[in-house]
């Protein structure tokens, strides 16, 4: 099942501080913005469209690069995922298998793929590859976890 939300203050994290704690009207979600040159023989820039990466994150999940108050700083700021949504994590009665980060025509959105939880589904997944633990071949295909 995958579930879908817009990226917001409410579950998001910037920098690794909670996502309340910025003026949300200074992202550039669309990469518009210009940042002139201060110094003499200086090009404006422009901002870059946000873009997805997935390197300083946990396995299985997705984080963006966004332009934060450009026009004055040109600052790009990484917005995560709350921790809640990390792969391996449950969340609202859901076992979050894989997190990315997706553009749609009405902004950005955190797509959660999960699988429902229950008594026989296991609360974590493993490490090694972020699949639940009864699919998990890491074993059999000996790949050292």
């Amino acid at each position: 099942m995958k579930l879908e939300y817009k990226i917001s203050s409410h579950n998001s994290t910037v920098c690794g501080y909670p996502g309340r704690d910025f003026d949300w009207s200074k992202f550039d979600w669309k990469g518009l913005t210009i940042h002139g040159g201060i110094f003499k023989g200086d090009k404006d820039l422009q901002a870059p469209k946000p873009f997805v990466d997935s390197c300083l994150i946990a396995r299985n999940c997705q984080y963006l690069h966004v332009p934060y108050d450009f026009v004055d700083n040109g600052t790009i700021y990484r917005v995560r995922p709350n921790r809640s949504m990390y792969a391996g994590k449950t969340y609202r009665g859901h076992l979050i298998t894989k997190q990315t980060a997706i553009e749609k025509n009405d902004g950005w959105y955190w797509v959660l793929e999960t699988i429902k939880t229950g008594r026989d589904t296991p609360q974590t997944i493993p490490s090694c590859c972020g699949l639940p633990e009864k699919d998990c071949k890491c074993s059999e295909e000996k790949i050292d976890c």
